[in-house]
């Protein structure tokens, strides 16, 4: 080498590789287990981690452990972003010895200051934090490599080395590669032979290690101790194969020079392929781990009972078997809803989830189906639990085609029945998935199947016993519009098409949608796209489009209601999506295909053929021919109204009877219904007019498995109301003289009037939006037994301003972003210090839509307040350790647009409440008031003009907030006397 590349490579390589030996130094902090963990991609490369990280890693905003933050140290010290240096090496030369931060939970100063002797020098003071508060696992201890580990190495003959050549090219040159692997390799993670994996052995035994490297703690302890040295080498496997005992001296150099007895002609180590090496296998060892592929493995079928049973046809115990879900699933919507009209029939259910995440927490499971698709009286729980195969029922459910043979697994059921949503081998192209889901139908289960054609395909191709249903569009969300509504569209507007754009589900063919869309452009016509149902985008398209994402059922409703018409595909079973379009008054254009022609009659959807000159063909003619739109809205309406989902599951429940009795088991006699209510409803009033009225039918057409009865206190009504009610069989009239009222006081004798376990309130002006309201707070109430009482969602009336819609929604949305149930010990160190941003959350409580618990009324009944008593029964709840539960849809129709006089006093009101009662302050003086007001102006202005509000609103709108803080502010102690007494609590 002559002396001008030397001192090239001496220049560039030495500060190159100084760095690399610097990161070695700190494995707390360079961690590369970690980071291969992390950065599969790294792994799969089998790229060096560490090296890897200087050169790139850092660059990308890869972390080199859990404990060093690449990003916050370049946010935080822009100095060191500019010069483009490795963070983590300006840490360990400069950074930690000037106090900077390596992460967000450190602070080096502090640290700094309170430990002013630091005892090891070696280690950073983070590092020293970290090991002394035991947050770096002791596989971190620095690799010390000890005198003659050459000559341990050598005589073990574990380096190949023409292998250790071919596999590092560095090394190519290296007179001596075994000095090479002992100076630098170890440090570096390099194997010395296809055998050996440093990092994998690492990891398997890294509390063993105590800072001896792999190599040598296998040498030493390892392999007579059965370690394995990689993935690829099994010990105990190779004792099998060809007899060896830790007898025979280490097995490794052996294998590499005998191979394997019964395959001589395989060679253990090819030093022109370094990749190549004989994998001796696991006997442990699982294919396709994680896969729903091992499921006929993992899940024998159980051995059919011989002896029959006995069942009691409305009292079912019943399992599903479903996968895991996240938001927006039109299956899982579908199981749910059965699961729920299920449960309202009185059946027992247990819902078991496969294939859920490890990370996600079960008890999340059952908020997830509340928040994002139906409340529902069922346990949730995982397969993977203990007593999964042991439980007892009448029928287990499975709903795809993966869970078909965990559920012929269990053990102690009557019969296996599969609901089938979709023919799912059309989901997977033809291979593995495709043939094992066809293989299910072929499984001894009964089929309930979600349509006709579903229903013939599986009897006649595979000679199923079936029953199908029908979906169904949930009327009290999808239904058409009106003038009243506001969604109907403007004669001069552009058309609009609603189209279900979840490009990732190909059943759904979108592709064949946005291309007949781009035919209809080319043709000249100018049309708006509202694109929904998936949260990918949809990069360009010649036409103008808005991109909704998930939309929530009621936003749903909305936007079919605005479209002109609706384009959505299925080229399997059809879908629950074109039914809900058709609720809500929009036509349809729909695939022609097999399924959809045996589903929908002549003139219910306008189908074509799957090219996009025929969907344009098919889009043209209905957008652009208000008759033909009509026609087909009207037939398609009459079509669906005939479906219900009570329907649906009349089907699935005589079906299973049926099934039962067929297969020999015995109907025993219907289970006595209970006697007494579960649920007392109690509706303060007074002069509630028509609207009282309302309220009052809605709640009678509640549907609720168990009794329950109606309650109406009035205290002086002269509209002529209380007549009619007096007259009403159905509900219970308790008069009271007006002066007798009190919010805490009337409610505590409506309690005392009734006899359900549980006690729900509504005002006379909170309408129950649909027939589900009573169960959805029973139900809350019935999975969390420390509960003591529940409080539902509300919506705006219709009419009300956009504004008074907004703030409704944004205050019911924060507790759909918290645990549903949540108490003091929730976050009880919040609790205990007072956070009063916290303590607002947990003392929020509304009685225009509440149930409580009469078991913990008994011993916490309301205060007698004129004002506030749901805010301070929810309070004394929460201090005595009980949950408040929030029901996301027990959803009543609630809202004010009181004027601005009206407004004033009602804060006032509040304000002098929450000072009262909570001591909060709503507005502390008039400079305050001012700064508040001209905030909340700008936040209005702006929200208000870009969501098409007038400037004439958004002005009265001011007013409004105007009147709302002088509330406040005449209401709080200052207006009281109480000024200075407040001013002293605030600053002790």
């Amino acid at each position: 080498m002559n002396a001008t590349l030397k001192r090239t490579l001496k220049r560039y390589l030495l500060p190159f590789t100084g760095s690399m030996r610097l990161l070695r130094a700190h494995p707390i902090l360079m961690n590369g287990q970690w980071y291969l963990e992390n950065n599969p991609d790294v792994a799969r490369a089998e790229i060096d981690p560490i090296e890897h990280f200087h050169r790139v890693g850092w660059k990308e905003g890869r972390n080199p452990s859990e404990h060093f933050d690449v990003t916050f140290y370049l946010t935080a010290y822009p100095d060191i972003r500019a010069a483009e240096i490795n963070p983590l090496i300006h840490y360990l030369q400069v950074g930690c010895t000037e106090g900077r931060n390596p992460s967000p939970s450190f602070d080096a100063a502090a640290y700094l200051r309170d430990h002013p002797d630091l005892s090891q020098k070696k280690l950073t003071a983070y590092e020293q934090f970290l090991l002394a508060t035991g947050r770096a696992d002791i596989e971190h201890e620095p690799m010390t490599i000890p005198r003659g580990a050459y000559d341990e190495i050598s005589a073990s003959g574990l380096l190949h080395e023409t292998w250790y050549r071919g596999k590092y090219p560095d090394v190519v040159a290296v007179p001596d590669p075994l000095r090479h692997y002992v100076d630098w390799g170890i440090r570096e993670g390099r194997s010395p032979n296809p055998y050996f994996d440093p990092s994998w052995y690492t990891k398997e035994h890294r509390y063993a290690l105590r800072g001896l490297p792999p190599i040598l703690h296998y040498l030493r302890h390892g392999w007579q101790n059965g370690c394995d040295p990689s993935a690829a080498f099994s010990l105990t496997h190779y004792g099998d194969l060809t007899g060896w005992t830790p007898r025979d001296g280490e097995p490794i150099a052996r294998f590499m020079k005998e191979g394997l007895p019964q395959a001589p002609a395989l060679r253990p180590v090819d030093p022109a392929k370094p990749g190549h090496r004989i994998n001796l296998g696991r006997r442990d060892a699982h294919c396709c781990k994680g896969s729903f592929l091992r499921y006929p493995l993992d899940h024998r079928p159980a051995e059919t009972a011989d002896a029959h049973g006995s069942f009691i046809p409305n009292r079912l115990v019943l399992h599903w078997v479903i996968p895991d879900f996240g938001t927006g699933g039109g299956g899982h919507m579908t199981i749910f809803r059965m699961v729920r009209v299920l449960g309202l029939r009185g059946h027992r259910q247990t819902v078991w989830i496969h294939n859920r995440d490890p990370k996600e927490p079960l008890d999340g499971a059952y908020d997830d189906v509340v928040r994002h698709y139906q409340t529902i009286d069922a346990d949730i729980r995982l397969i993977d639990e203990e007593g999964f195969v042991d439980a007892q029922g009448d029928v287990v459910i499975a709903t795809d085609w993966a869970s078909v043979w965990p559920a012929r697994s269990m053990q102690h059921v009557k019969r296996c029945f599969y609901f089938v949503q979709d023919y799912e081998p059309f989901f997977f192209a033809r291979g593995a998935e495709a043939l094992l889901a066809e293989t299910t139908y072929r499984s001894d289960v009964d089929c309930l199947c979600a349509s006709p054609w579903l229903s013939q395909t599986l009897e006649e191709n595979f000679g199923r016993w079936t029953r199908h249903f029908h979906l169904a569009a949930d009327r009290d969300v999808y239904y058409p519009a009106t003038p009243r509504s506001g969604t109907t569209a403007h004669a001069d507007a552009l058309p609009r098409i609603a189209l279900y754009a979840r490009r990732f589900t190909a059943r759904r063919a979108v592709d064949l949608g946005l291309l007949a869309l781009e035919v209809v452009a080319q043709r000249g016509h100018e049309f708006i796209v509202d694109f929904f149902g998936s949260e990918e985008p949809i990069e360009t398209a010649p036409f103008p489009f808005v991109q909704h994402g998930t939309l929530p059922p009621q936003e749903l409703s909305q936007l079919y209601r605005s479209a002109t018409i609706g384009v959505v595909f299925s080229a399997t079973n059809y879908s629950l999506v074109p039914q809900e379009m058709m609720a809500c008054g929009l036509p349809v254009v729909e695939l022609d295909v097999e399924s959809t022609k045996a589903i929908y009659p002549e003139g219910v959807v306008s189908r074509a053929g799957a090219n996009p000159d025929a969907l344009a063909d098919a889009i043209e003619a209905l957008l652009f021919d208000a008759a033909r739109r009509a026609t087909q809205s009207r037939k398609a309406l009459n079509w669906v109204s005939q479906f219900s989902w009570e329907g649906a599951a009349d089907v699935i429940e005589k079906g299973i009877v049926e099934r039962l009795q067929d297969l020999g088991h015995a109907r025993l006699a219907p289970a006595v219904p209970r006697a007494t209510p579960k649920a007392s409803v109690v509706i303060p009033t007074l002069n509630g007019g028509p609207l009282l009225l309302d309220v009052i039918e809605r709640v009678k057409a509640q549907k609720l498995h168990e009794p329950f009865e109606i309650l109406v206190i009035d205290s002086g009504s002269s509209d002529g109301t209380m007549e009619r009610i007096e007259a009403d069989e159905a509900v219970m009239l308790h008069r009271i003289d007006k002066s007798e009222f009190g919010h805490g006081r009337t409610r505590n004798l409506g309690v005392e009037l009734t006899s359900g376990d549980y006690i729900a309130f509504l005002t006379q002006d909170a309408l129950p939006t649909n027939e589900g309201w009573l169960a959805n707070l029973v139900m809350m109430l019935d999975h969390y037994p420390d509960a003591a009482g529940a409080f539902g969602h509300h919506l705006a009336w219709e009419a009300a301003s956009a504004f008074t819609k907004r703030d409704i929604d944004l205050h019911f949305r924060q507790f759909l972003e918290m645990p549903l149930a949540v108490s003091r010990d929730l976050d009880p160190a919040r609790y205990e210090a007072g956070d009063i941003q916290w303590r607002q959350q947990l003392h929020y409580y509304s009685d225009n839509n509440s149930c409580l618990r009469r078991s913990v009324w008994e011993k916490i009944p309301y205060r007698d307040v004129p004002f506030g008593e749901d805010q301070l029964y929810a309070e004394d709840i929460i201090a005595a350790g009980y949950q408040k539960v929030f029901a996301p849809n027990a959803v009543v129709y609630h809202s004010h647009d009181y004027d601005e006089a009206e407004t004033e006093e009602r804060s006032m009101i509040e304000a002098r409440f929450f000072y009262e009662h909570f001591g909060y302050v709503l507005m502390e003086d008039a400079a305050t008031l001012e700064k508040t007001l001209a905030a909340l102006n700008a936040a209005d202005s702006a929200w208000g003009r870009t969501h098409g509000i007038d400037d004439e609103e958004i002005a009265y709108r001011h007013k409004l907030n105007k009147a709302r803080l002088k509330g406040y502010l005449a209401g709080g102690p200052q207006a009281q006397g109480h000024l200075e007494r407040w001013r002293r609590k605030k600053v002790a």
